[in-house]
């Protein structure tokens, strides 16, 4: 917990090397050395729902989709894997 940030609270991640993490998470896009912070929250959220927004975001900025898109496993849910192939 923050005392100076009181809107900062943990989140439980439940791995061996790091339990809890105080940090915002965010969504970025990355084009033409530039990058675009699409969204950023102190809330715990699935981070893997954000994917079709982040891939949306790209196309506003380029007028075109990206040629690829790197993530982590938790992005990789049957949902996601079905509208990217899309």
């Amino acid at each position: 917990m923050s005392l100076k940030q009181p809107h900062i609270s943990p989140i439980v991640r439940g791995e061996a090397r790091q339990s809890v993490e105080l940090c915002a998470k965010l969504s970025a896009n990355y084009f033409d050395g530039y990058v675009f912070l699409d969204h950023i929250t102190w809330d715990k959220f699935n981070e893997s729902s954000d994917i079709k927004t982040q891939v949306e975001g790209f196309k506003n900025y380029t007028a075109y989709y990206p040629e690829s898109v790197y993530v982590d496993k938790i992005y990789r849910t049957r949902e996601n894997r079905a509208w990217c192939k899309n």
